[in-house]
C-alpha cells in the first residue's frame, strides 16, 4: 500500500481523536521477510529463538504490550507445565485472531508446539469463543491430522 495522509481519526468508541497513518490498499498481501536468521528453527537452540524474539520487538497485544521474550524465560524454580493460546482477544484484534485461526491453522499449531518447546511444557490450548464455530472446527481437524 501507500501511504497517503497522517490525520486524526476516531480511536475509539470514547470519540478521542488520535494521530493515525492512512494507507491505500493495493490489494497485495506481503508478509514481512522477517530476519536474515535461518528458519531452520529446528536447528536453532531456544535461548536463540527467545532472542530472535526480542531482537523482533515482540510483544503481547494488551494494553501493556508485555514483552513476549519474558514470557519465554520463566524462572528456573517455575516450571511451565502448560501453554494458552487466546484466540479471543478484544477488538481491535478478535478479527485478526478469527482469520488467523481460518486462514493459517497450521502455522498457529506450529507457532504453539514451538513455544511449548521452549518452555518446556507438555500440554498447549487455544482458547477460541464459541461464536466462531468455523475456528473450532477447522483447528480440531487440524489438530486431529496431525
Amino acid at each position: 500500500g501507500t501511504v497517503v495522509a497522517v490525520e486524526e481519526h476516531v480511536y475509539n468508541v470514547t470519540g478521542a481523536l488520535v494521530p493515525a497513518v492512512v494507507v491505500e490498499n493495493d490489494g497485495e498481501e506481503r508478509w514481512a521477510d522477517g530476519t536474515n536468521e535461518s528458519q531452520d528453527v529446528a536447528a536453532m537452540s531456544t535461548g536463540r529463538m527467545v532472542e530472535l524474539v526480542q531482537e523482533c520487538g515482540v510483544v503481547g497485544l494488551g494494553g501493556a504490550t508485555f514483552p513476549s521474550h519474558v514470557k519465554l524465560s520463566p524462572p528456573d524454580d517455575s516450571p511451565v507445565t502448560d501453554v494458552f493460546v487466546n484466540g479471543t482477544e478484544c477488538e481491535p484484534c478478535v478479527t485478526v485472531d478469527h482469520r488467523l485461526m481460518l486462514e493459517r491453522p497450521q502455522e498457529l499449531l506450529d507457532g504453539l508446539k514451538l513455544i511449548m518447546g521452549i518452555v518446556g511444557a507438555d500440554k498447549g490450548w487455544i482458547g477460541i469463543e464459541l461464536n466462531k464455530p468455523d475456528a473450532i472446527e477447522l483447528l480440531s481437524r487440524t489438530v486431529e491430522e496431525e
